[in-house]
């Protein structure tokens, strides 16, 4: 991508329920290489540099960009070969990426360069609920904090209706959890999102 001319990827029939997306652009044969990826009202900012070494194939060299707010220069890029996307859900995505940026480098034409390598999706899988025992009483529904946007529901049948546990999780370590009372009736529990 050069010269500030917006490119667009669309991928369609993606087919994971939730997933993350990498974007990977060439490292190691210029400096101040400045460009963004958006998706939706999401955008990350990257800074390749002759500093990064060029990825292996054995997966190390990597390095990931983690800037998200406009740069007025350089200096307010982190370096990095790739950027990433996390927990995105649809089976169609539209990125834009551009060349861009206060004292990006320019080739001999005098136009921006970001050299997008590739990309690659990874399913996310959902997050696993443990059940246990809190007491004689009481049962202790735990699950990953990093469950981005996952609600605990309940039914008393598995056929729904599914409604959503109102208790406010509370964190424990890396985790969230809900302390419910036992009645006599049967209750199934999932993890939605």
């Amino acid at each position: 991508q050069y010269n500030g001319n917006p490119g667009t990827i669309v991928l369609q029939g993606i087919p994971f329920a939730t997933y993350d997306a990498y974007f990977y652009a060439l490292s190691g044969d210029a400096d101040n290489r400045v460009g963004r990826f958006v998706i939706g009202e999401e955008t990350r900012w990257i800074l390749n540099s002759s500093a990064l070494p060029l990825p292996e194939n054995d997966g190390f060299g990597y390095v990931e960009a983690v800037t998200t707010t406009v740069p007025t220069s350089v200096a307010d890029v982190e370096e990095g070969n790739y950027v990433k996307f996390s927990n995105l859900t649809g089976s169609s995505l539209d990125v834009e990426f551009v060349a861009e940026g206060a004292d990006v480098i320019v080739d001999s034409d005098g136009a921006p360069r970001l050299k997008f390598a590739g990309f690659q999706l990874v399913g996310v899988l959902a997050p696993s609920l443990q059940i246990s025992w809190e007491n004689a009483t009481h049962l202790k529904l735990t699950w990953p904090a990093s469950a981005n946007g996952y609600v605990l529901k309940s039914t008393a049948t598995l056929e729904g209706p599914w409604t959503t546990v109102d208790i406010t999780p509370t964190p424990e370590g890396d985790n969230l959890t809900v302390t419910l009372p036992v009645d006599a009736a049967s209750a199934f529990y999932l993890l939605e999102k």
